[in-house]
């Protein structure tokens, strides 16, 4: 069993880095076996967190679908994970900021291309 690294978040959480999931699997299971471990010890799979991208000063009458669209468009991906996340007030009367989510590849091209709209 090979572990990566161990640190303590927030004075009550532990993190454990294993180097696979087989390792992993090892440690949960011993925990289980033991009755007091068990009690104690509970384990949480962190969520993946997808990386968001900002654009600035968006025209109000470009909605969400046409967004998603012209990213998908203009980088040339099929990626679903695209959601237009929420929208922000403009500081130009008239237009607004919108926050993207998006997977890491999309969000490594999206940073190369600086203008979309």
């Amino acid at each position: 069993m090979k572990i990566k690294d161990v640190r303590k978040i927030r004075n009550q959480f532990l993190f454990v880095d294993c180097e696979d999931d087989c390792d992993l699997q090892k440690i949960h299971s011993s925990i289980q076996n033991q009755e007091e471990l068990k009690k104690n010890i509970t384990h949480v799979q962190p969520k993946v967190k997808l990386p968001n991208v900002s654009f600035y000063n968006i025209p109000n009458e470009i909605k969400e679908p046409e967004i998603t669209e012209v990213i998908r468009l203009r980088l040339g991906v099929t990626d679903e994970t695209i959601k237009v996340k929420f929208k922000l007030k403009g500081r130009r009367e008239g237009t607004s900021h919108r926050v993207v989510g998006n997977s890491p590849s999309t969000f490594h091209l999206l940073t190369k291309n600086k203008k979309f709209f």
